[in-house]
This record gives C-alpha cells, structure tokens and sequence, in this order.
C-alpha cells in the first residue's frame, strides 16, 4: 500500500493561515502573552526582588540599571520588545474576539471590553512614542525686585 494514499485528507490540506489563526484564537497563547507582558512591565517599573520581604524597598533592584542595560522607563517601554509584546497581545484580542466571540446583543459587553483594551493598548503605544523625557524648570516663587530710581518687577525665582 503506497504510504501517500494512507495520509488523511486533513493532513494534505494543512493550510499555515490556518495554523497562525489557530494560535492567535487561543485562550491559553493570549494569556501566556498577557503574563508576559505583566512580567516585562513589572520588571521594568518595579525591578526584581532579591528577598523573601518583598514589602521592604531594599528587597528589590531596578534591573534597568544594570550595567549592559541601563535604561531609563522611557528606553524600556519604548522598546522593541514591549511593542511586540503589545501588538501580539492586541491581534491576539482581536482575532479570538473575532473568531470565538459572536457579536450580537448579549456579547457585546465582552466586544466593548476587548475593544477598550485594544484603545488602551494604542494608547499606550502612542504615548511612550511620542512622550519627550527631559528637564523642564519649575517656578518655585516669585521675587519682588525695586531698583533705586527704576521700576519694580516681578521675577519669578527658579533653582540655579
């Protein structure tokens, strides 16, 4: 017996569109995406703990400081991988809401939920994107200044 004519029907038409929307409907690869980003995140704001007391400020180190990678929270979420991780996360949303969720009226609170994380996702990704890091000089106070022989002015006072 030939061994091609032994392989089902489903095997020969194996499609790789299919197999990519297969994974992107996934329950389980969105929340593996969504654990991933919450770790990236939460590494790149709080650090990683070194102790057991996880409530104490020593417990932690900010890993963006490490020599090799000595970034600031700018330079971490406006990274690559946290772009990938967000657009994964959010085709990963859409697909399964597509695929698995049917839109109609008792349904439509999960689509206005995947839908609100979707705007907050692109917000979050327009933000850090176009969010300018610097020093901005701060008003502390204000002086009163009266020349002899000249007009008083208003100045403000800033530090240095």
């Amino acid at each position: 017996m030939d061994a091609s004519a032994s392989t089902s029907s489903d095997e020969r038409s194996y499609n790789p569109l299919i197999g990519l929307l297969d994974l992107f409907s996934s329950v389980r690869f969105g929340i593996l995406l969504l654990f991933l980003l919450f770790v990236y995140s939460a590494i790149g704001s709080a650090g990683l703990p070194l102790k057991v007391a996880i409530w104490e400020p020593d417990a932690w180190t900010a890993v963006r400081s490490w020599r090799g990678i000595e970034m600031t929270e700018y330079e971490w979420f406006n990274s690559w991988p946290f772009f990938i991780l967000v657009g994964l996360t959010c085709l990963t949303i859409i697909v399964t809401t597509i695929r698995r969720i049917p839109f109609n009226t008792i349904n439509l609170g999960v689509w206005m939920v995947h839908a609100g994380l979707i705007i907050m996702s692109l917000g979050c990704v327009f933000y850090f994107a176009t969010k300018v890091e610097g020093d901005v000089p701060i008003a502390r106070a204000r002086i009163f200044i009266q020349p002899e022989g000249g007009e008083p002015a208003n100045l403000r006072a800033m530090p240095g």
